[in-house]
């Protein structure tokens, strides 16, 4: 319901005596109505009270007037139609703040319409504004962030009102760092710079490596750990010390045989070649031969099979050895080296002019027999000689000439 608004002493007053009026029957009119005797009884009168100015008969209407003078102005109205107002239907505390304003209300048939044109919160927007309001301008917004690994990136989601763009980093090569170079997620991945010879800085089989990626730093890895010494010419436990105790010479252990037409008399015996004394009054095994190979041989025989590296022959020059009187043409010219493999004899080199021969073998080599086969001497006599024959567990007992 309408507060009613206080009227002058004067509207009162005129209000007051419209109301007698209209109670004994007398019309008012502003305007020129029809003839009426004016009478308080009659019909006639009454038809004198419709002239154009009208009359408290009317229907109240919300325009600030008494208008069916009852006493009462615009009684059941709201507000004067016309009449504006402000309006805001936004939260409390919001009006006027930020981008919030009110709006418009305009008095319609005695009643307030919709506000028109009020600007209430709405979501923050990265604009410079603030659109919630809140009194804080651009709040709420977050960190972007994009990209993993190094080419992991971050920028404000809204900066001075504009928002922000995150770029990722550019990915490169993966190396050995502990970081994702290449930007997959995965630091490291492929084992970068891994595969490549490198040095452990230990001694023996134990110096070569291979290089590996591994917590984040490139690392050496040996190929080979420390193991106990096989008399294989390596340092196998890694001390320095190359086979230690593996030149011991193991001919001796053999029984010496020569091909048939050798000597036989002592000392000038097969047995003399292996008995760990080339001296000449120790004697020395000698074949008889000529120029060309036919299958002659010194041989050594082991009970059981022996490892053997490398040896030496000691023989003689093919000019002789004036020293233990031995003419020239007694030398090994040539000869094949071959060892059993226990189906059959396997070469394993050959021995030529010299007076003695340090022979290192390809590969290390098990075996119970070796021999010097098709043996020659220079022209001339054409009897071969040996003083002495030295055979060596590791390779490295003897130094190849």
């Amino acid at each position: 319901m309408r507060v009613l608004r206080p009227r002058s002493s004067l509207a009162s007053t005129f209000a007051f005596l419209l109301a007698a009026a209209c109670a004994e029957g007398t019309a008012i009119t502003d305007g020129a109505g029809g003839e009426g005797a004016g009478e308080p009884q009659g019909g006639e009168a009454s038809e004198g009270g419709q002239g154009q100015g009208g009359g408290c008969n009317q229907a109240e209407v919300c325009n600030g007037a008494d208008d069916d003078c009852d006493g009462d102005v615009d009684e059941g109205c709201d507000c004067d139609d016309g009449e504006t107002q402000a309006c805001y239907s936004g939260p409390a505390g919001t009006e006027g703040v930020g981008e919030c304003a009110p709006g418009t209300q305009t008095c319609a048939g005695g009643a307030w319409g919709d506000c028109q044109a009020e600007l209430l919160p709405g979501d923050e927007l990265c604009d410079g504004l603030d659109n919630d309001c809140n009194d804080a301008v651009d709040d709420g917004f977050d960190v972007l962030m994009c990209g993993v690994g190094e080419c992991a990136a971050m920028s404000a989601e809204c900066f001075d009102g504009v928002p922000g763009t995150c770029v990722p980093g550019t990915p490169v090569a993966e190396i050995c760092d502990g970081l994702d170079n290449n930007c997959d997620g995965t630091p490291d991945d492929g084992d970068p710079g891994a595969g490549l010879t490198c040095s452990t800085g230990l001694l023996g089989v134990c110096a070569a490596g291979t290089t590996a990626c591994t917590g984040g730093a490139p690392a050496c890895n040996q190929n080979v750990m420390s193991s106990a010494e096989t008399c294989d010419g390596l340092d196998n436990d890694c001390n320095g010390d190359v086979d230690p105790g593996c030149c011991t010479n193991t001919a001796p252990l053999a029984t010496a045989s020569i091909s048939p037409g050798g000597g036989t008399i002592a000392p000038y015996t097969a047995a003399a070649m292996n008995n760990g004394n080339p001296s000449c009054s120790n004697g020395w095994a000698w074949i008889e031969n000529d120029g060309s190979p036919a299958g002659d041989y010194f041989q050594l025989t082991w009970a059981s099979p022996v490892t053997i590296g490398s040896m030496t022959v000691d023989s003689v020059a093919a000019g002789g050895d004036g020293v233990c009187g031995v003419p020239s043409g007694r030398n090994i010219l040539a000869a094949t080296v071959q060892y059993w493999n226990g189906a059959g004899w396997v070469t394993a080199g050959s021995l030529f002019n010299q007076a003695d021969y340090n022979f290192v073998f390809p590969s290390q080599i098990t075996t119970t027999m070796l021999r010097l086969y098709d043996v020659t001497a220079s022209a001339g006599n054409g009897n071969s000689l040996l003083f002495e024959w030295y055979v060596y567990a590791s390779p490295t007992c003897v130094i190849p000439p």
